[in-house]
């Protein structure tokens, strides 16, 4: 489990990054980027509207999380997961024989 975590976390903070990367060659190219929120992404794979309103009792904290951009919320979601990853492996061993 701590593995798919990994590979997951490892994954989503790759993919925070290529979008950085794909917004700031728009920027140097137009000369102006505007951030993609990560209610688009949210609407890209699961086709709900990200209305707080529309969800029910959706906390602040996740309402403020959706009008995140994308190139900060899926490295440090990402880099969380491959961090929960990355602890179960080696230095700690269970008391457990």
């Amino acid at each position: 489990m701590r593995a798919m975590a990994l590979v997951v976390g490892v994954g989503m903070g790759l993919a925070g990054l290529a979008v950085a990367q794909d917004q700031l060659l728009l920027w140097q190219q137009d000369g102006f980027c505007t951030p993609i929120p990560l209610s688009a992404l949210w609407i890209a794979l699961w086709g709900a509207s990200p209305d707080p309103m529309w969800l029910r009792h959706v906390s602040g904290i996740e309402a403020w999380l959706l009008d995140q951009p994308v190139t900060v919320v899926l490295p440090l979601v990402g880099g969380f997961l491959a961090w929960i990853g990355v602890d179960g492996i080696g230095g700690r061993t269970s008391l457990r024989r």
